[in-house]
């Protein structure tokens, strides 16, 4: 098993996880910008775009990440962390929808 991936697919999941924690970061910079120490954010579409942008990397991680292991045969530690890292964001998010209510 090596470290980093030799296939696209393994490459471009493994970019895709780093994509989305590095919009996550920037998402959070923005609304701790905008808050400015007020408990009541601006209504910018900055910290959003960011976030919804982090979300669509982190799941298109997860799918390039399982095509990789599955069709290419990819067995790169950093590709399973990837596509670990991305079926998780994908859990999480069902489970916030349900808890919320949005499904009742």
């Amino acid at each position: 098993m090596s470290f980093l991936p030799k296939t696209a697919l393994g490459k471009w999941s493994v970019w895709l996880i780093v994509a989305f924690f590095a919009l996550v970061a920037i998402g959070r910079a923005l609304v701790a910008i905008e808050q400015d120490g007020s408990e009541i954010a601006s209504t910018s579409a900055l910290p959003v775009i960011a976030s919804v942008s982090a979300m669509i990397a982190g799941i298109a991680s997860f799918i390039t990440g399982v095509l990789s292991i599955a069709r290419s045969r990819e067995r790169a530690l950093t590709v399973f962390l990837a596509a670990g890292a991305g079926g998780l964001l994908i859990l999480m998010t069902i489970v916030m929808f349900l808890v919320s209510g949005w499904f009742h």
